[in-house]
């Protein structure tokens, strides 16, 4: 028996994995079965999803029993699946036209077709006809939503057939395009890129019966682009890549971790895949290992992942595709985060319904730059089968849906979609006319490369400056916490390193806000990266409210730079201010009541004043006893003033109690000639207090003193 390899429509979109070789009969064999033994071996090609094969055996029956429309609706089905446009439309037409009753599905999958060829009038047309006659379908609110979105579709195609997309694409040549499907680009710089191939000319046949015989499998390879062209540069040295057929790669952020899909078939003949991971180490790339924890599931398929990361945790994301229970229909993308503390991903959580849809959401690309979502979807308003789309956010949180225009999608399929680190230029899969094809002229998936004719590179850059609140220092002045001289030396601003700031971008017609970016200052600057025709905030936590500023793309036509110029926020010094007058008895951590008389004068009223405030309680003792003693007093001193004030009606979630024992004198302890210093150690005994950030868990003015 001879065996071919061949992929079908789920396969090139859902999995990107290789099934096992089928049974491939030639013609003349064919003619010599019986009616009864080709339904036998053709449903015996569907289970093993060896299309083609299929194909040929319902021709066969079809030339046998010319009026089955079962066998015409059939093979009308196998040549959508297998992305042959014209011929799948052909046997649609012929069987809703003998019996549109019972055929209503025909329709509607043949202005499908007619959509994936081009036809958007005559598919606008039959999706019309078959919305009103929907009512007919068990599953009609299914297929009415699909159509109904569909024609969307068809109306934008149409609408916007004149307009001339800013975009150059290119196919790449044969030398790295076979005819087999190519997907996955991965840019590892802006002249590099990682991709999958299984690297074969045409349909091949193999025996059986030779063990000895190799099948070709589905690789990783690298391309480079030299004066203006891509050439081949040959397979990935990786671990994995010789046992079996591996896609789907993702780089973590800092590029030392390596995702990947490796897909099988289960015993229910179903294809499951799962996601492997590969670490980067001093000797090359470690031997890769399956996700442990939730991410990977036996009964569903795990693929395509991608990595984002948290704006809010600054943890590692990765986002997949699944068709998990819980989604919102068909294929959706799913996210789990990386917890570090514990090594492992957490929950696994569905991205949302302002991504995910009933029918199918692929290939997810996160791009960390600009904080947003690349991917396909044969759902929303397109203008083929899958169209590309961008959205901004993160995790369940997102806004701006966007198409990604003509020519980045076609009437055919495009997925995975990539930019290169400039954003300028990137690349796609298309199975649209004009790739290197098989059986039908769209097949089969390429690699095409893009650029943006008009790219406008914007940033947005501001200077931070922080006065510290003078009014915060007169009251501890009034109160004895400070003297007139550490008033002064405060008034003017400073440039606020490492402080934190946030940039949103704001939807046009809500105004709601999508955190793009929670970074700090790096010598008292920000810079982003931002996209032409947004709105956004920057915002800055200040002691009185945050400081929001507000700026626009809308009217930039050019690459250009925003400059916000200084900004200026209102902080509470985190400096350790000393509190006169707590005392403790000898070896005891009890207040007495002076202490308790001052922190009613003091801190009390403060928290009070400023109720947003978090306070720590910093404790300290001199150095007689053991270090590791003087650390449990002074913790248990802290924790008594800490426990004090709560009686006092403020709230624990404010107050964080810290013993440093010995650690942080301020005096002299003794002498340089070895005697006492009884003034270097009451010094030394103190209690004090910092501000550490607000009730919000949002850290005002974080920065470590020096000695602390």
């Amino acid at each position: 028996m001879r065996f071919k390899i061949e992929y079908f429509l789920l396969i090139i979109l859902f999995f990107i994995g290789q099934l096992e070789s089928y049974s491939q009969v030639l013609e003349e064999d064919i003619s010599l079965m019986g009616i009864n033994h080709i339904k036998k071996v053709a449903k015996s090609a569907l289970r093993n999803h060896d299309y083609y094969s299929a194909i040929d055996y319902y021709n066969s029956l079809i030339k046998k029993k010319k009026n089955n429309l079962k066998y015409q609706y059939d093979l009308a089905e196998l040549y959508r699946k297998t992305r042959d446009y014209k011929r799948a439309d052909y046997w649609y037409g012929k069987v809703y036209e003998s019996n549109s009753e019972k055929y209503l599905l025909a329709l509607y999958y043949q202005a499908q077709m007619q959509k994936s060829m081009g036809l958007f009038e005559q598919s606008k047309e039959k999706f019309q006809i078959f919305i009103k006659k929907s009512k007919l379908l068990k599953e009609r609110k299914y297929y009415k939503k699909l159509a109904k979105m569909a024609l969307q579709g068809c109306v934008m195609a149409i609408q916007t057939k004149d307009s001339i997309p800013q975009i150059i694409i290119q196919h790449l040549d044969t030398n790295i395009n076979k005819a087999h499907i190519e997907s996955n680009p991965i840019y590892l710089d802006s002249k590099t890129v990682n991709y999958v191939s299984m690297r074969v000319e045409g349909l091949e046949y193999y025996s059986s019966q030779d063990s000895n015989e190799i099948i070709p499998r589905r690789n990783f390879y690298t391309i480079k682009k030299k004066d203006g062209n891509w050439n081949f540069e040959g397979e990935l040295n990786y671990p994995d890549s010789i046992a079996q057929n591996v896609a789907n790669g993702a780089f973590s952020k800092d590029g030392k971790r390596f995702y990947y899909t490796k897909c099988k078939v289960n015993w229910k003949n179903k294809m499951i895949c799962a996601i492997y991971y590969s670490e980067k180490t001093t000797l090359g790339w470690s031997k890769p290992r399956k996700i442990d924890g939730p991410i990977n599931d036996s009964k569903y398929t795990a693929t395509q992942p991608t990595i984002g990361v948290n704006s809010k945790t600054n943890m590692e994301v990765l986002y997949f595709v699944s068709d998990r229970p819980g989604g919102k229909g068909g294929l959706d993308i799913w996210y789990s985060s990386y917890n570090s503390r514990k090594g492992m991903f957490e929950k696994v959580k569905n991205a949302g319904s302002k991504i995910n849809t009933i029918a199918n959401e692929i290939t997810p690309n996160y791009n960390t730059t600009i904080h947003a979502l690349n991917f396909s979807s044969d759902y929303w308003a397109g203008y083929g089968g899958y169209d590309v789309f961008k959205i901004y956010g993160e995790l369940r949180k997102w806004d701006g849906l966007e198409n990604a225009g003509q020519l980045i999608n076609t009437c055919a399929d495009d997925i995975y979609f990539t930019l290169s680190p400039s954003r300028e230029t990137g690349m796609l899969v298309s199975n649209r006319v004009g790739g290197v094809s098989l059986k039908s002229k769209t097949c089969c998936d390429d690699l095409y490369e893009f650029s943006y004719v008009n790219f406008i590179q914007l940033t947005v850059d501001a200077d931070i400056w922080g006065r510290k609140d003078t009014s915060f220092y007169k009251m501890l002045y009034e109160k004895g916490l400070m003297t007139q001289l550490a008033i002064d030396s405060v008034e003017n601003p400073e440039k606020l390193d490492s402080y934190p700031i946030k940039l949103f971008l704001i939807n046009k017609k809500t105004k709601e806000r999508i955190l793009l970016i929670n970074e700090s200052t790096r010598q008292g600057k920000c810079v982003f990266d931002i996209e032409p025709d947004k709105d956004y905030e920057l915002e800055i936590p200040s002691k009185k409210g945050s400081v929001v500023s507000k700026f626009t793309t809308q009217n930039l036509r050019k690459s250009d730079s925003l400059h916000l110029g200084d900004i200026f926020v209102d902080i509470i010094p985190n400096e350790p201010i000393n509190l006169a007058n707590v005392y403790y008895k000898f070896d005891k951590s009890d207040l007495t009541q002076k202490a308790k008389n001052t922190l009613d004068t003091t801190i009390l009223e403060l928290m009070h004043q400023y109720p947003e405030i978090v306070v720590e309680i910093l404790s300290h003792t001199d150095s007689k006893g053991n270090n590791s003693y003087n650390l449990l007093l002074s913790q248990s001193r802290a924790e008594s003033v800490v426990q004090y004030l709560i009686r006092k009606g403020i709230k624990s979630s404010r107050l964080l109690a810290k013993g440093y024992g010995e650690t942080k004198p301020i005096a002299q302890n003794s002498f340089s000639n070895g005697q006492d210093n009884p003034k270097g150690r009451a010094k030394n005994r103190r209690t004090e207090f910092r501000i550490i950030g607000t009730v919000d868990k949002l850290i005002i003015y974080d920065n470590e003193p020096e000695d602390y």
